[in-house]
């Protein structure tokens, strides 16, 4: 394995590392809990909140409440937050200020994460959410950090979470459906996230082709082995991506290319 401590030029990368679409996770990617804001036990504490409005306007314990937003869970498994509220006709206007709430006092953004999206959407880079949560937890989590809102994001076409590919990032089957969504070859798609066997050994077995893993509390740079990277700082990406363009067009006289 080779340690750098500075940006490699292109030449240094993969003559592969040319990605046409750019995979990113949400949890301990983007945002993370904040240490000590939640209760442990709780887990899962947007249901939570669901179940104190349904005991609140029916007038019900909230036990009761909980067992009934749970037993829907359960029989619905895939679900999506709008789910519950639907089916206990519940107030939205109620719902998603405490929803947001909850997302302000207990998530922390990532910096470095975001300044990555934003200076990867400048340079032209599609990207798309593949995640464990559920389409519009993407969005509340995206949101708290500044990347969207709960009507869509303007930095990712697309957001895989667990009620459309029905299933987890742990699965092999959750990435086959992944990539039959997407007109670009596994080969071409770079994953970033955190996780080395969710974000980098499952999909690798589905033929994704490049891996970017963050991990803050390494060694300051950049490790790299064969098709994965590891980054202290995901504001190292961009450089490495367009130091590896820049480094294309120099040496062949072509322009690499960014878009699918």
């Amino acid at each position: 394995m080779s340690t750098v401590d500075r940006q490699p030029d292109g030449a240094e990368m993969n003559n592969r590392l040319q990605p046409r679409m750019i995979l990113f996770d949400i949890d301990a990617m983007i945002v993370d809990p904040v240490p000590g804001g939640e209760d442990p036990s709780e887990q899962r504490p947007l249901l939570a909140i669901i179940a104190h409005a349904l005991a609140a306007r029916d007038g019900i314990p909230y036990s009761h409440a909980r067992a009934m937003v749970e037993t829907f869970a359960d029989d619905l498994v895939w679900w999506d937050y709008p789910d519950f509220i639907a089916a206990f006709n519940l107030d939205p206007t109620l719902v998603w200020p405490a929803i947001r709430t909850w997302h302000r006092a207990n998530l922390f953004v990532h910096d470095d994460a975001v300044a990555c999206v934003e200076a990867l959407a400048e340079a032209g880079y599609p990207m798309a959410i593949v995640s464990n949560n559920p389409v519009v937890g993407c969005l509340l989590k995206l949101e708290r950090a500044g990347l969207g809102t709960l009507g869509g994001t303007p930095h990712f076409s697309r957001l895989f979470g667990s009620n459309i590919l029905r299933g987890q990032k742990s699965a092999p089957a959750f990435w086959q459906r992944c990539l039959c969504h997407l007109d670009v070859p596994a080969m071409d798609l770079l994953m970033v996230g955190d996780h080395p066997h969710e974000d980098c050994e499952v999909p690798r077995s589905q033929g994704v082709g490049h891996f970017a893993l963050i991990n803050r509390s390494g060694a300051a740079g950049v490790t790299r082995e064969g098709p994965v990277m590891q980054l202290s700082d995901l504001r190292l990406l961009p450089g490495l991506l367009l130091a590896f363009n820049r480094s294309t067009v120099e040496g062949t006289g072509q322009r690499a290319p960014i878009h699918p």
